[in-house]
């Protein structure tokens, strides 16, 4: 008998590393296997398992998550509190669609704080701003004046593209550009006013990211001023906080975002507010099947990150 248990006791011991390794992992991929509905898209299993930590847990279910992604994702993810990080083809150049108007933002709150326009100046529209696309300046009569900032609002909360070219008409295409270098942004350009080119304004998610993370940290050192951080940041708060990334959020989250949409592209950047973090996030989806399922997706995805909240190991 006691020959046995130390043959037994051999034996288990001869298992390799790597061998106990591969068992757990199939484990885990049982464990996070396949969302359910759209009610319900994510188990209640808790994000660990044995001597795996929570972020290698995160980087699994985020693995299947791309995987069934109904078009090609660049997606960033930054965890504010922690500093940790994820990113899925981040550098990537993506047409920008809507998106482009968060730094369009950014820059003419710049050119304002340095004296080159204000908020309450008032702007005359005139023909050649008014485009396709979404936005209810294009279906107006030009018989009135809008401020800075009602353009601005327009801008980001109905997404108007004659806003937009109201804007960049007004404060130049040139020095909004010099504003996005300023800010970081050298893949992500202003090359050219809403639709007025068949080849659309780049953008990258990293890049993105990166001026969320400045909107959200009034603490880091940046171009743009602390109060108009706060102030962008309120603003993309009232933007559509059920769409896309805010989709299926539970109830103690709040999004503060910039969704963008054409063809094929379906976009979204934001940051999402938890009891105990702020988690920054650009998930850009080129070459979607299907606009409905990018969504359904991108709420998915948006759920996925929020559950993790700071509780990450590394």
């Amino acid at each position: 008998m006691k020959q046995r248990t130390q043959e037994l006791t051999q034996l288990i011991r001869s298992i390799s590393f790597a061998g106990r390794i591969l068992i757990l992992s199939i484990g885990i991929l049982f464990l996070i296997s396949s969302s359910v509905s759209d009610k319900k898209i994510f188990s209640n299993t808790p994000l660990y398992a044995a001597t795996i930590n929570r972020s290698e847990i995160l980087n699994l279910k985020l693995s299947e998550l791309i995987s069934k992604c109904p078009g090609t994702p660049s997606i960033k993810i930054l965890f504010l509190n922690s500093g940790y990080e994820m990113e899925f083809r981040s550098g990537k150049v993506v047409r920008a669609a809507s998106v482009i108007k968060l730094p369009i933002c950014v820059a003419v709150m710049s050119l304002c704080r340095k004296g080159k326009g204000s908020l309450p100046e008032p702007i005359s529209l005139v023909e050649e701003d008014r485009t396709s696309g979404s936005g209810i300046l294009r279906h107006r009569r030009f018989n009135r004046d809008y401020t800075v900032e009602e353009l601005i609002k327009l801008m980001i909360l109905e997404s108007d593209n004659t806003a937009t070219n109201a804007l960049i008409r007004r404060f130049g295409l040139e020095e909004i550009q010099n504003e996005f270098e300023k800010a970081g942004l050298i893949k992500t350009k202003l090359k050219h006013r809403i639709l007025e080119a068949s080849e659309d304004n780049p953008i990258s998610s990293s890049e993105i990211v990166d001026l969320l993370s400045a909107i959200a940290d009034t603490s880091q050192e940046s171009s743009i001023h602390p109060d108009d951080r706060r102030w962008i940041f309120d603003l993309l708060k009232q933007t559509s906080p059920g769409a896309r990334l805010g989709r299926y959020l539970p109830d103690e989250a709040k999004i503060a975002h910039k969704t963008g949409t054409l063809r094929r592209e379906v976009h979204d950047a934001g940051i999402i507010e938890t009891d105990s973090n702020k988690i920054i996030v650009s998930a850009l989806i080129e070459k979607a099947k299907s606009r409905k399922e990018a969504e359904r997706w991108l709420g998915r995805l948006g759920r996925l990150i929020c559950e993790t909240k700071n509780d990450l190991t590394y």
